[in-house]
């Protein structure tokens, strides 16, 4: 229960010093701490246990582990009663200078939209066919090893040539495999993300088309851009890529939308 607080509220398990002196030993510790105040047999526990305290480091991450696995193999079985997916894909570098990838998964359950995480993984490089084979990877857990190549009828990632080139890209070289694959620029969810941007409220947004008629307009909009320069990824301060933990704390916190009640 302590693990799911701290993904419910997107909070580090671990603190700096986790010693029994230590004033600041982390969330989890200090959950742990306070629920054996109002728990005799976890207090006695915590102070009889020589072997097994389950406070480790280890446990936690076995523990993490065990939930994820959980939420993996319900989350395949939706994903394969569902008559098609989309999956969405950014890679940057993290807080430590490492390159990670984070896969999320689209599709429909139960008549219900759903966008869940499926994982981090850590490319080898920045080449268009490493990082096409790193989905394709995914791609092939997520779709029992490419049985059905039409399942996959979207594919969305940022504007970085890298990946969405229209000929040599990651988005071409899964197209190829999978031709429902439609690539769509992730851009459009940053706007229909926005507070207020629903169904209901998006007509609104109509008067942008005309605005795009005026050449003058465009032309300043030209000038202001940016000059074009290599692709390049950068380091996010997004708290969500400072751990490759912390999404997936996340992703098993949501098991109760997504597992039948006597499974949470």
């Amino acid at each position: 229960m302590c693990i799911k607080f701290c993904g419910a509220f997107e909070l580090a398990l671990r603190g700096h010093d986790e010693t029994s002196s230590s004033e600041n030993p982390g969330i989890y510790q200090g959950l742990i701490n306070f629920a054996s105040e109002l728990d005799s047999a976890l207090a006695l526990h915590l102070i009889d246990a020589k072997v097994f305290k389950s406070t480790s480091k280890t446990i936690q991450n076995d523990l993490l582990d065990a939930m994820f696995e959980v939420y993996r193999n319900e989350l395949i079985n939706q994903i394969k009663s569902a008559k098609f997916i989309a999956i969405e894909a950014d890679e940057t570098t993290d807080i430590s200078n490492q390159q990670q990838m984070v896969v999320i998964i689209r599709y429909v359950f139960n008549g219900e939209i759903f966008e869940m995480f499926w994982a981090f993984v850590k490319p080898e490089g920045y080449a268009v066919d490493i990082l096409a084979n790193c989905l394709m990877d995914q791609l092939k857990l997520i779709l029992n090893s490419l049985a059905d190549n039409s399942k996959l009828i979207a594919q969305s990632y940022d504007g970085a040539a890298v990946m969405s080139g229209k000929n040599n890209g990651v988005q071409a070289i899964i197209k190829n495999i999978f031709p429902q694959a439609h690539f769509v620029h992730e851009y459009l969810e940053n706007i229909i993300d926005q507070p207020g941007m629903d169904s209901k409220t998006i007509s609104e947004a109509s008067g942008l088309l005309k605005f795009l008629d005026y050449p003058e307009f465009m032309h300043k909009l030209e000038e202001l851009r940016a000059p074009k320069c290599k692709p390049q990824l950068i380091n996010l301060s997004n708290k969500l890529f400072k751990s490759g933990k912390a999404l997936m704390i996340w992703s098993v916190t949501k098991m109760k939308y997504i597992l039948p009640s006597n499974h949470v």
